[in-house]
């Protein structure tokens, strides 16, 4: 599997730290004019039809610019969107329709409704929502007319979280076919995490050339180029782990039909969420460690990349849940290995 970037993708994203390093409100219409709401787009509905190799470099801009919202969402549902609702694709494509998904919850099919209790962050930013159905590999899209629940517990100082219960005719809801829908979400979730924490280690590394402590920058502190260094190596692997697991997951819907290339991306995305949400917060952390007196400050821009990592993390799940569930998954005796006689299985 090759990890180097082609000349397209590395010019993808240098248009998009452009655009957003550009901001204002003329950043969606910059987007949109870049293609990127439909970079997941099947071609015959006027996208690009790429994958999430490409989708990812999106998100790890978003992250590093600190870009709020539910990018995420809007990518990995434009297409599922536009085969729903086929009138509405030029919207999609100029990404004036945004889609939120839940932190978590399911819907769930009872006679002819459609049940659940969702739990949404950033309600204020969607117009739909599109939540997993349990047991089979379908999304609802439902309409999101605003929340209906009192606040939850707020981390980023501009979103809170709210409760949604859903209880409404199958047929007012858009049911469409999204293999691996989560593994999907947690990858592009996981890039803005490496976006993120890359910028929080670029002002980390700024900081300590530029600060002075008795007539020399305290960067030249040995004990804090051990830290940065560290740091960096956590990013790297960071890095690894988000690209590998979108590699497989674009390798394996190129052959559906492999069982292989298919639990190997399943694989992947349980390693990635077995690391990722904890180091990029350690990041941070380290970070706001290294800026000292100034890092703890709210107003500071560390605080909010702290309290966006934070949150994405805690959508993706407990990490420790995830370590077990790979050590599980990589605990069992293959087939192969149970068939073989108990000397040689002892030698295994």
């Amino acid at each position: 599997m090759n990890f180097q970037h082609s000349p397209e993708q590395d010019m993808l994203r240098a248009s998009l730290a452009g655009t957003f390093a550009r901001g204002g409100e003329g950043t969606v219409a910059a987007l949109a004019e870049l293609g990127v709401f439909g970079l997941l787009v099947a071609p015959d509905r006027g996208g690009s039809g790429l994958g999430l190799v490409e989708a990812a470099i999106v998100l790890q801009e978003a992250g590093k610019a600190g870009v709020g919202g539910s990018l995420a969402e809007a990518l990995l549902m434009a297409d599922p969107l536009a085969r729903a609702m086929p009138d509405r694709s030029a919207d999609i494509l100029a990404g004036k329709l945004t889609v939120i998904a839940p932190v978590s919850g399911t819907l769930r099919q009872v006679g002819s409704r459609m049940r659940g209790a969702l739990t949404l962050s950033r309600p204020e930013s969607g117009d739909w929502i599109a939540a997993p159905i349990s047991g089979v590999k379908q999304v609802g899209l439902l309409p999101f007319a605003g929340p209906v629940a009192a606040g939850r517990a707020r981390i980023d100082a501009t979103a809170d979280s709210c409760q949604v219960s859903v209880d409404v005719p199958e047929s007012d809801i858009h049911v469409v076919a999204v293999d691996a829908f989560g593994d999907r979400l947690a990858i592009l979730r996981c890039a803005e995490l490496l976006g993120a924490a890359e910028h929080c280690l670029a002002l980390s590394v700024a900081y300590l050339k530029d600060r002075q402590q008795f007539g020399q920058p305290i960067g030249a502190n040995q004990a804090l180029k051990h830290i940065a260094a560290d740091t960096y190596l956590s990013l790297e692997n960071i890095r690894v782990a988000v690209e590998y697991a979108a590699a497989a997951r674009d390798a394996a819907d190129t052959t559906p039909d492999d069982e292989a290339s298919r639990a190997a991306a399943t694989d992947a995305v349980e390693v990635m969420l077995a690391y990722v949400p904890r180091a990029a917060r350690e990041i941070a952390e380290t970070a706001i460690h290294l800026h000292g007196g100034i890092g703890l400050t709210w107003e500071y821009a560390l605080n909010a990349y702290l309290r966006r990592i934070v949150r994405l993390g805690m959508g993706l799940g407990a990490v420790s849940s995830h370590q077990l569930a790979m050590f599980e998954r990589f605990a069992e005796p293959s087939a192969a290995t149970c068939d073989m006689p108990e000397a040689q299985r002892g030698a295994a």
